[in-house]
């Protein structure tokens, strides 16, 4: 998370990522900590969302749930599923609790396709910098 924390931060939308409560250095992972990201949308300014790690088992897999406004309580998984050692392939599911039949048929299709444009422009974002180094 600490590349997150730099002033170069390459996901689209988000402001800034703060420490709020950090493991004990004796742990080697980064699970149970949290952070306060903040994040900027037109016309409604900033807004604080948490995000807490619970799997760090990288590279293979990373698990960190955000508690959103729009869909409320997800866990996003990020998943390692390479083949090839010269190539990466990450599978990135997201779960949420909302189970409404107006979420799950209105809402949540435009979040996954608004969400996947935003990681696309991370990724992207992420290889430039890559680039400049």
């Amino acid at each position: 998370m600490e590349e997150y924390c730099s002033n170069k931060v390459w996901y689209p939308n988000v402001a800034r990522v703060e420490h709020v409560q950090l493991v004990p250095s004796r742990v080697h992972n980064h699970e149970g900590e949290k952070y306060r990201l903040i994040t900027r949308f037109p016309i409604i300014g900033d807004v604080p969302l948490d995000l807490v790690i619970h799997t760090d088992d990288q590279p293979k897999q990373f698990i960190y749930s955000v508690d959103s406004w729009l869909l409320e309580t997800n866990l996003i998984e990020l998943k390692d599923i390479s083949t090839n050692v010269n190539s990466t392939r990450i599978e990135w599911t997201v779960y949420t609790r909302r189970r409404s039949i107006l979420f799950q048929y209105m809402i949540l299709p435009f979040a996954n396709f608004y969400k996947n444009q935003l990681v696309r422009e991370a990724l992207f974002s992420l290889v430039m910098q890559f680039r400049d180094l």
